[in-house]
């Protein structure tokens, strides 16, 4: 009979298919959403309602469900019709149908995600699993789908594995199969799992990992808690400490090594390589780690197997000098070399100097240990943080994407996002630390009748900015002309004041909205000298459904834009190039930020195209919106609120939006005014 090891749950499906990751019999149950029933009867046509139950694996009731969902939430862009006993798909206004059908069939940032179509998930498991030929018609088969359909989902796994390394290899009479390195299809393997318990919310704690088993066909219950459990009777004798976020990456990689192991296929490792591993605290560890693995599933882990779990440990382990077993690492010259490099690239860069801040050389030494360990062995860790980094830190992520060029120099490799995510986050704080080391600001705080209103206004002022305020005062409106200015920095109000009070004035609402909480805060960083970021833009360097072939076109020509205006010798394409093979400056939202990698220009300026079609910018990321920066070689500290006005204005959702929709100067100008205004208001 033939091997099948599977981790329950992980996809709410389950497979017959060999060695996957999935298992439970032919018929496969997936998730549907409006999406499933549109995208099958716009791949088949017309489809008899059986048949639609057969291809989603529902009842005909469900199908009927279905179909009375699309017309609602579809009505005037397209809708679904029973005629002579078949369904069929009319598209009533074929351009909203198509951005429609564009948006449903592009997934989300990142390589797996929740809008992958759960088919692409059982592909890539069966055919990562196979080592043989496998037809196009019989996939379709064990999904009661058409070989139109495979076809077409092929094209989502391609891109998939192209990620991984791996490729699809097609040949007449035989089928297709994945090749590629083990490592690599294990790495793919383990993520498809990770994301999914991601997605499952055991990434966050809430749920436990007894909910995910895996359970063998033959040899028994092979699990994620039985796993579990060998590890954690390791780590707590030896008192060696793993990152909780690591936590699940290290379990997953155990339980696949295990299903690839059990098939026959082993990493091989270098002999040098295996021989350094082995002299690590870490590989004692995961000989002991292996031992218990041995005990509970019979399966025996040669050196190479053992040296990659020790890798695994290695590179996530928690470097805490406070460990009283001494086993902790201390922090090397070379790191705090590194570490220091890195801050000096991001002074260079930036204008933001923390050479001086202890604690996040510290916190960068303690996570640049490890990943050095993970960028050296080609090892992928995930951030569930990413896509809130992406969305609300974008210049502790720009900083942080600037410290990876020296990583990438050192090592030659270049941190994935998930990674540069990590980083930024001890940049953030860092930030965060920097502006609540200025002066405290006094707020005045005025509500239409004062009272209640205005104490739960003090109560959420001082909830979210507690760090930037020093005294703050409550009043009515009426008490507003006789107040005393000379010690107040803001007032903050429910109701519109007279324009002759002599500080800056800030509109919020009384519950503080997630917009009012953001200008808020940005009110409170600056001086009322802030930066006027408009002053960095300007018409001749703007272009509007701009059509560039590539990334390297959009940066040749808009370096060329910028270098006639500014006078610039150097060859500022070449040094943005330079800086893009370092770590690309797409921040998701489909902007990019590229600039050079150091500052040559005469004035710093912003260079903006808004794309009529987006293009790739890195493997993962496209842009439809760029801003292309050149500082100025002698901007001073004057760039530090210029990036931080930057980093605000990317992070306006709407604002943003607005320009991809209108693609005029006079948006981006309007944008940028209404930013500064609220600031000032």
């Amino acid at each position: 009979m033939k091997m099948c090891f599977t981790i329950r749950n992980f996809f709410g499906m389950e497979s017959m298919v060999g060695g996957g990751l999935l298992w439970a019999g032919e018929e496969v149950a997936m998730r549907h959403t409006v999406e499933d029933i549109v995208l099958l009867l716009s791949d088949e046509g017309a489809m008899a309602p059986e048949a639609c139950a057969r291809a989603l694996n529902v009842t005909t009731r469900t199908v009927r469900t279905y179909v009375s969902r699309v017309n609602k939430q579809l009505e005037g862009i397209a809708h679904i019709e029973l005629a002579h006993g078949a369904y069929r798909l009319v598209i009533d206004d074929r351009r909203q149908f198509s951005v429609w059908l564009v948006k449903a069939r592009e997934p989300m940032r990142g390589v797996f995600s929740r809008d992958v179509p759960n088919r692409v998930y059982y592909l890539l498991n069966d055919l990562l699993a196979r080592t043989g030929w496998i037809t196009i018609d019989a996939l379709a088969g064990m999904l009661y789908v058409s070989s139109r359909t495979i076809s077409h989902e092929l094209k989502g796994v391609e891109k998939v594995l192209q990620t991984y390394g791996l490729a699809l290899e097609k040949r007449p009479h035989y089928g297709i199969r994945v090749t590629g390195d083990e490592m690599d299809r294990r790495t793919c393997l383990a993520s498809i799992a990770l994301q999914w318990l991601e997605d499952s919310g055991s990434a966050h704690g809430t749920q436990r990992y007894e909910d995910f088993s895996a359970t063998s066909m033959v040899g028994g219950e092979l699990d994620l808690p039985v796993i579990a459990r060998c590890v954690d009777r390791v780590l707590g004798a030896c008192n060696f400490q793993v990152a909780s976020i690591s936590y699940q990456n290290l379990l997953v990689h155990i339980a696949v090594a295990l299903l690839r192991i059990r098939e026959g296929h082993y990493v091989p490792m270098r002999r040098e390589s295996l021989a350094h591993i082995e002299s690590t605290d870490a590989y004692d560890v995961a000989k002991k780690v292996a031992a218990e693995v041995d005990h509970e599933f019979k399966v025996k882990l040669p050196p190479e197997e053992v040296g990659y779990i020790a890798i695994h440990l290695e590179g996530k382990r928690l470097l805490d000098n406070g460990n009283d077993s001494g086993s902790s690492p201390v922090i090397s010259d070379a790191i705090w070399e590194i570490v220091t490099e890195m801050l000096d690239r991001v002074n260079d860069a930036f204008h933001f100097d923390f050479r001086s801040d202890l604690e996040l050389r510290v916190n960068l030494a303690k996570h640049t240990a490890p990943l050095m360990v993970r960028l050296k062995y080609d090892m992928a860790l995930k951030n569930p943080l990413l896509d809130d980094i992406f969305a609300r830190l974008p210049l502790a992520y720009a900083m942080a994407s600037e410290c990876a060029t020296v990583l990438t120099e050192r090592t030659g490799v270049v941190p994935s996002e998930d990674e540069i995510g990590y980083i930024a986050l001890s940049f953030a704080l860092a930030i965060e630390r920097k502006h609540a080391d200025m002066p405290k600001k006094n707020i005045v705080i005025v509500c239409a009748s004062g009272a209640g209103s205005s104490r739960l206004l003090e109560y959420r002022c001082r909830q979210e900015f507690g760090s930037y305020l020093g005294e703050v005062c409550t009043c009515n409106v009426s008490q507003v002309p006789d107040l005393d200015y000379s010690h107040i920095d803001y007032v903050f109000t429910t109701v519109p004041l007279p324009d002759s009070i002599p500080v800056p004035v800030r509109e919020v609402s009384v519950f503080l909205d997630t917009n009012d909480i953001a200008l808020a805060r940005e009110t409170l960083r600056n001086s009322r000298e802030s930066t006027r970021l408009l002053d960095y833009f300007s018409r001749d360097l703007f272009v509007a459904d701009a059509s560039f072939a590539s990334k390297d076109e959009a940066i040749r020509r808009l370096c060329s834009m910028v270098a006639t205006k500014d006078g610039i010798d150097d060859d500022l394409a070449v040094l943005v190039r330079e800086r893009e093979q370092m770590a690309p400056t797409a921040f998701g939202n489909a902007i990019a930020m590229p600039h050079p990698m150091h500052a040559v220009g005469r004035t710093t300026r912003v260079c903006v195209a808004v794309l009529k079609q987006p293009i790739s910018w890195s493997d993962d990321q496209s842009a439809r919106l760029i801003f292309l920066i050149s500082p100025a070689r002698d901007a001073g500290l004057s760039l530090q609120g210029f990036f931080e006005a930057m980093a605000d204005l990317l992070t306006d959702k709407e604002a943003m939006q607005l320009l991809m929709r209108d693609p005029a100067y006079q948006t981006l100008v309007d944008c940028v005014e209404h930013r500064e205004k609220g600031r000032n208001r």
